[in-house]
């Protein structure tokens, strides 16, 4: 991703859903591995949660991560 023009920084969720890919990309969170939970995310990110739903939607839209629902 270029760097963003002088002075604009990009959207919260983009900066999450780059801060997610490193990490699978790094195998710090492996394939077939559970991320946490919405809630978790925003708390430790300190970021809303919906912040943290554009982020996981970019990265399932990018084929970087799988979004099923839970097991009730």
């Amino acid at each position: 991703m270029p760097p963003p023009p002088r002075g604009k920084l990009p959207p919260a969720y983009e900066e999450l859903a780059e801060a997610i890919r490193h990490r699978v990309e790094t195998g710090e969170l492996a394939i077939g591995t559970r991320i946490p939970s919405e809630v978790t995310l925003a708390e430790r990110e300190q970021v809303s949660r919906s912040t943290v739903r554009e982020a996981l939607r970019k990265l399932e839209e990018a084929g970087v991560l799988e979004r099923v629902s839970p097991k009730i």
